[in-house]
């Protein structure tokens, strides 16, 4: 009989024995009785194989092989979650963030990884006009950190990058804030305990905390920086969560200043086109944004104005804002846990009143009016080229129409590939339109169709091209003006289709005004901005 035990799994028969993880000790039953293997030390056990006539043990600490005669042989390995032999004699095994590994008879490592991020975790997402960032921190449910040490990661287009290894970098974790400057050279990461990474050209350039700028570390010891942003002077201004003054700035010329708050919590920060600094405000039942706007930072004279649920103080839906964004036309959008609203008129906040309240959307989709996602708890805003809303929520992906009128679409995981549907942040590629998720599970991306556009066209680009008899998915055209008018035809002139760019892009499904695909050949698209004073021709082969 087995000795008492809570629970028992992984179940194997080899070389007449019967083997079992018993109360997280491995154990194996013969001749009528049950022994420990290996000792009765509890230890982690991942996986048990039988391969090639070989016992594969896999456990916490490492690999053991035991062949029919009992002859044992181990491997030391930390961080295993499975193992098995192959015909060669090589192990393959694998962990949390080591990917695939081989471990040849002469205890050789190779490993395969696929190119991608180094943690399945995300928490903002910025994009430099090149590249896409990804910061991989967060907090826990109490604003503590998570001590998550994945650094950060960059798209462009092709492949991933992860933060390099760096002494100056390493020792860093929780990276949270993104923010950079116009041209995207100067990067600016926040940590959620160990203070401001600023890169250059993706290089280090400095690491801030409390030694060597105004940044001040808790009672805990935490340097926390919750928000960046950086204003129309290239002065960095960050939000020093709990710090004595919370707000602090990094002038261009490289001095430091910090001020004294009404409320020490202090989170993710934008900027909008007057300068003024708009900060979520953490862990407050009463106040959920603060608002900033420095006189003359240097003399010490600022507003200051705290925004709440009240009619003529905010009307914020909840004070539990989760998110910010600011739009083409300036306004500010504002994410809660009750829904969706925005401040139209940012330049009118400190005249406060109704001018310099928040604003909600009804809706009426028929069966029901009320306000639009009113029940979501959303966890990031973004704006793409078409100035329509990207909104991260507990229950997966919305798309909303530029001025909140509608739902365009709903992404969750029952109608799409997504990952899961808590969704905690959103990027955009502006030039391609691409829309990367990063959800709980990991980060999934979105061919929208809607990019960042000029007056004019830009590196059109037509794709895919040609459309193969075996595609069946939508053409993309990028590049174009804003909202401009696109005509396709056939080589004789023929009309075949005719609609608006979204912003930049174009999206055809490859069907004519009759329903149908056109015939194989070369067809011209036609493109013009909104005055007609900027033209184009592209051509697109179709294969049928």
């Amino acid at each position: 009989l087995l000795r008492s035990a809570s629970y028992s799994d992984k179940l194997r028969k080899y070389n007449n024995k019967m083997y079992a993880v018993v109360d997280s000790v491995l154990q194996f039953y013969q001749n009528g009785s049950w022994n420990y293997f290996r000792g009765n030390q509890k230890r982690f056990t991942s996986s048990i194989e039988i391969n090639y006539n070989k016992l594969i043990v896999a456990q916490h600490g490492g690999i053991i092989k035991e062949d029919l005669n009992g002859n044992q042989d181990s491997i030391r390995e930390n961080i295993i979650n499975y193992a098995i032999l192959d015909f060669e004699g090589s192990i393959w095994t694998g962990g949390n963030f080591t990917g695939l590994a081989k471990i040849d008879p002469q205890n050789n490592y190779s490993y395969v990884k696929p190119n991608g991020p180094a943690r399945s975790t995300s928490h903002t997402m910025l994009y430099d006009g090149k590249q896409l960032w990804v910061s991989s921190g967060g907090t826990t449910g109490t604003w503590a950190p998570t001590f998550n040490n994945g650094g950060y990661y960059r798209y462009n287009g092709v492949a991933w990058t992860n933060r390099p290894d760096d002494p100056n970098i390493n020792p860093m974790y929780d990276f949270t804030a993104l923010a950079m400057n116009k041209s995207g050279n100067d990067v600016w990461l926040g940590s959620h305990g160990v203070g401001l990474l600023h890169l250059n050209n993706g290089r280090f350039v400095n690491h801030y905390s409390d030694s060597n700028s105004t940044l001040q570390r808790t009672q805990g010891g935490f340097v926390f920086v919750l928000g960046v942003g950086v204003d129309s002077k290239n002065n960095v201004w960050v939000a020093n969560y709990e710090g004595e003054k919370p707000l602090s700035v990094r002038f261009a010329n490289g001095t430091w200043k910090s001020f004294t708050m009404p409320n020490t919590h202090l989170g993710e920060m934008v900027i909008d086109k007057f300068d003024q600094k708009w900060m979520i405000v953490p862990r407050d039942n009463n106040y959920g944004i603060c608002v900033f706007k420095e006189n003359d930072a240097l003399a010490n004279t600022f507003n200051v104005r705290m925004l709440d649920k009240n009619k003529g103080s905010g009307s914020l839906p909840s004070s539990e804002v989760n998110a910010l964004a600011i739009d083409k036309d300036g306004g500010i959008w504002i994410g809660t846990d009750e829904g969706l609203a925005v401040i139209y008129n940012p330049g009118n906040v400190f005249k406060g009143g109704d001018e310099a309240d928040a604003q909600r959307f009804i809706i009426d989709d028929g069966q029901d009016i009320g306000y639009l996602l009113g029940t979501e708890v959303i966890n990031d805003i973004a704006v793409d080229g078409a100035n329509r809303k990207w909104i991260a929520s507990n229950n997966g992906v919305w798309l909303i129409e530029e001025d909140g009128s509608k739902v365009v679409r709903h992404f969750s995981t029952s109608n799409s590939p997504l990952l899961s549907n808590a969704v905690k942040s959103i990027g955009i590629n502006g030039k391609s339109g691409e829309v990367f998720f990063g959800t709980e599970k990991g980060i999934i991306s979105y061919r929208s169709d809607a990019s960042e556009s000029n007056d004019v066209h830009g590196k059109v680009t037509v794709f895919p091209n040609p459309v193969r008899e075996t595609y069946n998915g939508v053409i993309t055209i990028n590049g174009l003006p804003e909202d401009a008018t696109v005509k396709i035809t056939d080589i004789a002139g023929r009309l075949v289709y005719e609609m608006i760019a979204e912003g930049g892009t174009a999206v055809w499904n490859g069907k004519g005004f009759n329903g149908k695909r056109p015939t194989t050949g070369i067809y011209l698209i036609f493109t013009a901005n909104k005055e007609d004073e900027d033209a184009l021709v592209s051509k697109l082969l179709i294969v049928n």
